[in-house]
């Protein structure tokens, strides 16, 4: 195994336990013959080993660090990790809450570049690092001794793959067990908190369905009870169905995706909710715009929009989008209504998720309180040293009875 060296001002980041290492932290040159995705020790000028870490020479992100400690088992952590991780899981997300759940969360489960849902037996995996690109192989034979029958590769982040070596892109089945086409493969079905789903994990958003929301929308059903309710950016229906399972009165969901939307409305038949029961309004359209000329009073609004910062700076300009947002949301909310808000964007920090709300709640002339904040579910782990990792922000208000 070869050895790389961190210089001396970089020494207390490593040990910290920030898994990141960039191109500056290492002296150079780098030892001859390190094909990118090897591990390799990662030492002081001392000597003394720091850890371990799979390296690419080819990126700016040297190195994603795997161990601080000073011994690593390189030949078995992909099997030990999963297993390790499986075996969580299954106590945080019994079935009987829900039949679908992430495995595997990159950094939060020392898997750096590597996210795995796991839809029943079928498995959905994402790759963006050529360390884990080289050891696929590896995930997908454990995965079979999991009990996973399935396992299908979505790996899509194009600009982080690029950066890798790797293809922008890459799709497609790794492992089927059982006799059947890939056709009916494709399209699953799922159970959470006691609502069917499909997900179609190829031409669906993330890895076929929005996991990190599981408690949020369990949270929704204490609210929703002989409620209007409004749900943007509503995807499949995940916040719909369960408000619908409380007792709203209305709901109303609003989607851009023609798609996504006719699944909402197959999503609704399978839990016996047909449209002939005026309960559930589907929308395809803009959410911007329905708020803006909507006339109607929502006592429950649910805001779960895409990521709008995409990069550190672009955290002023999705700054005001978010904050137009949330303002026309306020607009739309009955007197002493909830709102439940999130973003998902990374560079999207708590200081600025929080002074957008209280900028939001000033323009709109409301008076609200926090009921409840939320991060990532609980099968969405983030390392402690790795604030990078947490991309998930929610937060429910409520406006003072009057």
């Amino acid at each position: 195994m070869f050895s790389v060296i961190v210089k001396k001002a970089r020494e207390g980041v490593v040990r910290k336990k920030h898994p990141w290492l960039f191109s500056g932290a290492l002296e150079k040159p780098l030892p001859p013959g390190i094909i990118p995705g090897d591990i390799v020790q990662v030492v002081n000028h001392s000597g003394v080993i720091l850890g371990f870490a799979m390296l690419n020479p080819q990126t700016e992100l040297l190195g994603r660090m795997l161990s601080f400690e000073r011994s690593f088992a390189s030949e078995t952590f992909i099997a030990d990790r999963l297993r390790a991780a499986w075996h969580e899981r299954r106590q945080l997300v019994p079935t009987e809450i829900s039949t679908a759940f992430r495995l595997v969360n990159a950094e939060g489960d020392g898997m750096p570049g590597l996210i795995i849902d796991c839809y029943g037996e079928t498995a959905v995996v994402q790759i963006s690092t050529v360390g884990m690109e080289r050891r696929k192989a590896e995930i997908v034979a454990c995965l079979s001794t999991l009990g996973i029958t399935r396992v299908y590769e979505k790996s899509t982040s194009a600009s982080s793959r690029l950066l890798e070596g790797l293809s922008a892109k890459n799709e497609g089945w790794l492992f089927i067990a059982e006799v059947g086409t890939t056709a009916e493969a494709e399209h699953l079905e799922i159970c959470e908190h006691g609502v069917r789903y499909q997900v179609a994990i190829s031409g669906g958003q993330k890895t076929g369905f929005f996991l990190d929301q599981r408690e949020m929308r369990a949270l929704l059903r204490q609210f929703a009870r002989d409620t209007s309710v409004l749900n943007c950016f509503a995807y499949t229906g995940g916040f719909s169905f369960n408000a619908l399972q409380a007792g709203a009165r209305s709901v109303v969901s609003i989607e851009s995706s023609a798609a996504a939307c006719e699944t909402m409305a197959a999503n609704g038949r399978l839990n016996g909710l047909s449209d002939a029961q005026h309960t559930h309004q589907i929308i395809v359209g803009d959410v911007f715009e329905f708020l803006r000329t909507t006339k109607e009073k929502f006592a429950i609004i649910v805001m779960d929009p895409p990521a709008y910062v995409k990069k550190a700076k672009d955290a002023r300009r999705g700054f005001s989008q978010y904050l137009e947002l949330n303002r026309l949301a306020l607009d739309c909310l009955a007197a002493g209504g909830s709102l439940f808000t999130f973003s998902c964007s990374p560079f999207f920090d708590e200081a600025l998720w929080q002074e957008m709300l209280a900028a939001a709640m000033l323009a709109s002339g409301r008076n609200l309180r926090i009921m409840s904040q939320h991060r990532h579910a609980l099968d969405h782990p983030v390392a402690l040293s790795h604030p990078e990792g947490r991309y998930l922000k929610g937060t429910v208000l409520k406006e003072y009875p009057r």
